[in-house]
């Protein structure tokens, strides 16, 4: 790759592909910033030094709830032999073995209006005002909504009742994923294609 990258000309650079996984119910004392750790879910599950490239918390560590002893982490393998391996047969971190799952693309949400269709970003955002995803209120932000109970949450896509714009429970988020894995069939399967 270096010498490619040379070839290439001055200031290019060519970024290796990382395979992501994600490891679920992995026990919260882990910590995917300590290179100890790191080298250590390497050594327990005869991973190459160096083929696990990164990890992180998947939730902020500060939006945990009170008590949370697991959680779910993000992977990056070097290979998609290293990767497939621990789709497999798990892996042990923090002395758990815990399973693990290839990382699926989602259907992008705009944290603006909250919609799907047609996938956009915030700031490309048609809408007049910010949409509350818990009550679908126009009248305040999701961070600022007063509503904690379940029951009264109401979903701006569907406009069902018991259920915020945020949930994978949505009909209407179940058809955005169902569109987004029939434009990328190859996202389906099991285990990550080399290449």
């Amino acid at each position: 790759m270096q010498d490619f990258q040379k070839g290439l000309g001055v200031g290019a650079q060519v970024k290796p592909r990382h395979y992501k996984v994600v490891a679920q119910y992995v026990p919260v004392s882990f910590d995917p910033e300590n290179a100890y750790d790191i080298s250590t879910v390497e050594n327990d599950n005869d991973i190459q030094h160096g083929n696990l490239v990164a990890a992180r918390w998947i939730k902020p560590p500060e939006k945990r709830a009170p008590g949370q002893s697991v959680a779910f982490l993000l992977i990056s393998f070097l290979t998609a032999q290293d990767a497939n391996k621990a789709i497999t047969k798990g892996l042990y971190i923090a002395s758990k073995h815990v399973p693990v799952h290839r990382d699926q693309e989602e259907p992008q949400r705009c944290a603006k209006c909250h919609k799907y269709d047609p996938p956009h970003l915030a700031r490309d955002c048609k809408a007049i005002h910010e949409t509350c995803a818990a009550c679908a209120s126009i009248h305040h932000k999701t961070a600022e909504c007063a509503i904690s109970n379940h029951d009264e949450f109401k979903c701006i896509n569907c406009k069902a009742r018991g259920h915020a714009a945020w949930e994978k429970s949505c009909p209407t988020y179940k058809q955005a994923l169902h569109k987004l894995r029939a434009r990328r069939p190859r996202d389906q399967l099991p285990s990550l294609p080399a290449g």
